[in-house]
């Protein structure tokens, strides 16, 4: 009898955004993806306000929200915040070694993101980027 372990890597959302502000630099949504292109600007606010309120509480910065269905993770760094949401079967370590390797990739191409204009045509080259070490991105 054999035994398969299937790990599903199932990316619904990345925004990778300023820490301070909430200015989204990067999106990528997935064509698999169920997300409404009305959703992760909302989502951001979202996020955002959490932010604030757990600032404010001196609670520390908020790192992930799960439910039934979803994990949105969060990378926080003074720079930039790294946002992933993906399923709730995934393993929640692969993706938090991703996020940070997206963070300092994407510092390392644009060390002055806080310059440039959000979602500027500049980061769509970082989509190749991307690639390279997240394979499931189609």
């Amino acid at each position: 009898m054999k035994i398969f372990i299937v790990s599903i890597k199932m990316l619904d959302l990345m925004l990778i955004q300023d820490d301070e502000t909430g200015i989204t630099y990067f999106e990528y949504k997935p064509t698999h993806a169920r997300i409404n292109n009305k959703h992760a600007p909302i989502f951001s606010g979202f996020l955002s306000a959490i932010q604030n309120v757990s600032k404010e509480m001196e609670m520390g910065k908020l790192t992930q929200i799960s439910t039934e269905t979803h994990h949105c993770l969060i990378n926080a760094k003074p720079e930039l915040s790294v946002i992933l949401i993906v399923d709730v079967e995934d393993d929640i370590k692969y993706w938090r070694r991703k996020m940070r390797k997206t963070a300092q990739e994407f510092l390392k191409e644009f060390p002055n993101a806080k310059r440039l204009v959000s979602h500027s045509s500049r980061y769509l080259k970082f989509f190749e980027n991307l690639q390279t070490f997240i394979p499931e991105l189609d």
